[in-house]
């Protein structure tokens, strides 16, 4: 049985680090292109915001999009039955009444999905942008997404990069977060688009529409904006894309604590077992297959009934497929200080991976 387990622990291990050069080779695909040429402005564009208790963060979030380079004709602020003062911080705001709008989700339509689909709804935008409250948006953030909305791409996808707090615990975030954008963005130029980032994305209202008639349980989705990554690039007639550049980038916080942390990565991973396609519930499945066996070998390995050396060489290959993703990020993206906490990151991964992925098939938070 043991020798099964080393056999089986071995493959997946191999899968990985086939993965990841598949992600490095699409990473460094995109970013080999040419920068797509920048909007100048696009008034058929809409902002969508979706806030709930965010008054310490959303009027940065407006400040940030009151400097873009591509004027935004419409900024739609969805307020999600806010506890706090994030309406009345809206209303007070200087673009309040120009650009901005404030409309809010009602009953018991509630969640990040629902207020996206409330925004959709109160806006005849062409074009859809979507962020987040609590984040900074880089001043040519709309001309690069917008860029790069070329006639035959119907959603693109864009870098969400955190912020240095100066903590330990802050960068560890910082570089497992990079290590999501590599993976989101090198899957994408790999031609298997697996994830995305609600905060950094833009895609035409027509697709969204389509899509969800087509799959009406994406717009429910705790993760929809996954879900219809994955449509739109299963369809013939248009492509998805990632807006590569710092100037595309956007902006946030790590997690402040750990409870936070793990809250937000297990909404995250509920989604993995609902992806529409096949083939990345698949992926997924293996990759958290090969975390548990990882970790399980390990502790035999400690217990003295499984080799050493089999155990060492699970974690080496692990840690090999974290590095072909992370070196060239870090690079791309300005964060190779992180790469200093590599080690210690790659040996906390697997037992948050398995403990958040377990969790997650019992999630129910829609924050």
């Amino acid at each position: 049985m043991i020798n099964l387990l080393g056999a089986t622990a071995v493959a997946l291990g191999v899968a990985y680090v086939l993965m990841a050069l598949a992600c490095r080779r699409g990473l460094l695909a995109i970013h080999e292109k040419p920068p797509a040429a920048a909007a100048s402005s696009f008034q058929r564009a809409s902002i969508l915001i979706a806030a709930k208790n965010e008054e310490a963060s959303i009027g940065r979030c407006l400040d940030a999009l009151a400097q873009q380079t591509a004027p935004i004709g419409e900024i739609i602020v969805v307020n999600d039955q806010s506890s706090d003062a994030t309406e009345e911080v809206v209303r007070s705001h200087r673009l309040y009444g120009a650009s901005v709008r404030l409309v809010s989700t009602t009953g018991w339509s509630t969640g990040k999905s629902s207020a996206i689909r409330t925004g959709l709804d109160a806006t005849s935008a062409d074009i859809i942008l979507v962020t987040d409250a609590d984040c900074r948006q880089s001043p040519g953030w709309t001309s690069q997404m917008l860029g790069h909305l070329t006639e035959d791409v119907g959603f693109v996808a864009g870098p969400v990069l955190f912020e240095d707090d100066g903590s330990i615990f802050g960068r560890l975030q910082s570089l497992e977060f990079l290590g999501l954008v590599a993976v989101g963005a090198g899957s994408i130029g790999s031609g298997l688009p697996t994830i995305c980032n609600s905060a950094n994305l833009c895609y035409r209202k027509d697709v969204f529409e389509d899509e969800s008639t087509r799959h009406p349980e994406i717009a429910s989705l705790p993760g929809f904006d996954e879900a219809l990554l994955q449509t739109i690039h299963a369809r013939q007639d248009w492509r998805v894309a990632f807006a590569p550049g710092l100037d595309a980038a956007v902006y946030s916080d790590p997690a402040a604590s750990l409870s936070d942390f793990l809250r937000q990565r297990i909404r995250w991973s509920s989604m993995a077992g609902r992806f529409p396609d096949r083939r990345i519930r698949i992926i997924s499945i293996a990759v958290f297959l090969f975390y548990v066996l990882l970790l399980g070998l390990a502790a035999g390995a400690l217990a003295g009934i499984v080799s050493a050396w089999l155990a060492i060489a699970l974690v080496l290959t692990k840690a090999s497929g974290d590095a072909l993703i992370l070196w060239p990020a870090a690079r791309l993206y300005r964060r190779e200080p992180l790469l200093r906490l590599f080690p210690l990151a790659a040996l906390l991964q697997p037992f948050y991976i398995v403990f958040v992925s377990t969790m997650g098939l019992f999630a129910t938070d829609r924050w």
